[in-house]
């Protein structure tokens, strides 16, 4: 979804009974996050690739990188401006070089131009 987007849905209820009932058209505005926020990847532990979200409130220049657990940087996912709003990035266990990594536990930061920085960890398991 984009930030400051409206949506419309139309919602259509059956019972047990094969009775049916519509709802709508319902509006549904998107509002930025109100904070920034990296959340925890998922699955964690993963195989073969993972989902990490994340949410800005402002437009901010992004870097999002992976680290081993020695605080090498493994790979680089963002490195731009991003605009206010909620974000979903991917790894696929690969190296900046494309090379599979070992198993192990494995950082990824979230840095923003205003400030911002956290970091979480997760698992990889081959």
């Amino acid at each position: 979804v984009q930030v400051n987007q409206i949506y419309y849905y139309q919602l259509e209820a059956m019972s047990t009974s094969g009775e049916t009932e519509r709802f709508g058209p319902i509006t549904i505005r998107v509002n930025a996050p109100r904070v920034f926020a990296l959340r925890q990847s998922y699955p964690n532990p993963f195989n073969a690739q993972v989902t990490i979200k994340y949410e800005l409130p402002k437009t901010a220049s992004v870097k999002f990188m992976i680290y081993n657990m020695l605080g090498q940087q493994v790979r680089m996912l963002v490195d731009q401006v991003q605009p206010a709003g909620y974000y979903t990035v991917q790894w696929d266990g690969r190296n900046a070089n494309g090379h599979e990594v070992a198993s192990g536990v494995y950082l990824y930061r979230l840095t923003t131009s205003t400030g911002f920085s956290q970091t979480r960890r997760m698992t990889l398991v081959k």
